[in-house]
């Protein structure tokens, strides 16, 4: 394969982290077997109070996923289609990023969900690894410039598809109880 081939290639797999992950709203809304696509209970069994205590608690989680979702479209904004310094950029920065989504996830699993979260907060936990596994991949290729390792890995986009359908779930209970409940989420979904 062509390096300029592959450095495509490798462009496409990081378009398909920035649409599937880090708070965007590209990710399919179709469901993996097992997995919820709501909240899993009905309004009435979750009041204002816990949903706003569990919106409050994680905000920041949401926040940094999406600063991750920034920093990796300006990664890509940057990246040049053959090999050079933006390689090191790039592998510096989608390393950086994917310890950030490390930390994403911890601190969403040590978040209490409320019952009618549980699944779904363990959903968004489970994609955060997803992307943060992603993007240490990808940064160390490109570190490496590793041609040969840079084709792209059907086992890769397999877990970023997966990651974007989780985030799905959860975000589309989050803007469900926030509807029902008629409490505003306080952030906005990144496109």
């Amino acid at each position: 394969m062509k390096r300029s081939t592959v450095a495509l290639c490798l462009v496409a797999a990081l378009l398909a982290l920035a649409a599937v992950g880090c708070g965007s709203k590209t990710a399919s809304p179709t469901t993996p077997s097992g997995a919820s696509t709501s909240s899993g209970a009905p309004s009435g069994s979750l009041t204002a109070a816990q949903f706003k205590a569990y919106v409050d608690a994680v905000k920041p989680v949401v926040v940094k996923a999406q600063m991750a979702g920034k920093v990796l479209k300006g990664t890509l904004r940057g990246l040049s289609t053959k090999p050079n310094n933006s390689w090191d950029t790039a592998a510096i920065n989608l390393t950086q990023q994917g310890v950030f989504l490390g930390q994403a996830a911890n601190a969403l699993a040590a978040v209490t969900a409320p019952a009618a979260f549980t699944e779904t907060n363990k959903q968004a936990v489970q994609a955060l690894l997803l992307e943060e596994d992603a993007m240490r991949a990808i940064g160390s290729l490109l570190a490496a410039r590793n041609f040969n390792a840079l084709k792209i890995d059907p086992g890769l986009t397999g877990e970023l598809k997966q990651a974007g359908v989780l985030q799905a779930a959860w975000r589309k209970a989050l803007d469900e109880q926030s509807t029902a409940l008629a409490v505003p989420l306080p952030w906005t979904w990144q496109k």
